[in-house]
């Protein structure tokens, strides 16, 4: 079953990514090990955040729609 899964991650990703996987035997050590590769970083996250929210503070101050902006 874990080389079924295996080929299947290594048959799904970039080949780039190979290289980070490929020795790895548990398919759930290959995602996670994809995750960290891949993923945003806390530090990118609240950057994010943080402009959505002042964008969002701004369409406010604009006296815009409530109902939209808590949609949002």
């Amino acid at each position: 079953m874990y080389n079924t899964l295996k080929h299947q991650i290594l048959w799904i990703t970039y080949t780039n990514l190979h290289l980070f996987i490929f020795e790895l035997s548990n398919p759930h050590e290959m995602i996670i090990t994809l995750k960290c590769q891949c993923g945003l970083s806390d530090t990118i996250k609240e950057i994010e955040l943080k402009k959505v929210y002042k964008k969002l503070k701004v369409l406010l101050k604009e006296k815009a729609n409530v109902n939209a902006w808590l949609q949002s």
